[in-house]
């Protein structure tokens, strides 16, 4: 279970369906399916990738994914553009980086750290 058995299944799961991935939150449905085992042991326990962008791939497909990303990004792109200080745009910046290093999307803590970073920036323009 966990990232090893991931790093195995998610890459046949991407390769099986590149576009469309195999539906949000389907991995742990469909990792016992014998097309992605392929001789690794069935489990009877919720599993998730803990991959985060490349797990994303495999459940919404690369196209979404990278608009995930790129969405994920938009807070780091404001705080650039307002020139924010450098400690608003490394907070901004927090989020798609721990998504690309394995955090799984439904994580609070990089959540919590775009928002206050978000909130900093208005607080910084005065705009609501």
């Amino acid at each position: 279970m966990g990232r090893i058995t991931g790093a195995l299944m998610v890459p046949r799961m991407i390769a099986a369906h590149p576009i469309g991935g195999i539906g949000l939150g389907n991995y742990s449905l469909m990792r016992n399916d014998p097309e992605y085992l392929q001789g690794l042991p069935a489990v009877d326990e919720w599993d998730l990738t803990g991959m985060g962008l490349v797990g994303a791939m495999a459940e919404l497909g690369i196209p979404l994914a990278l608009w995930l990303f790129a969405t994920l990004l938009r807070p780091l792109r404001i705080a650039r553009q307002r020139k924010a200080a450098p400690v608003i745009a490394m907070a901004a910046a927090f989020q798609p980086l721990s998504f690309l290093l394995g955090v799984n999307l439904n994580f609070f803590y990089p959540w919590l750290v775009t928002a206050l970073a978000l909130a900093s920036q208005q607080a910084d323009t005065g705009s609501p």
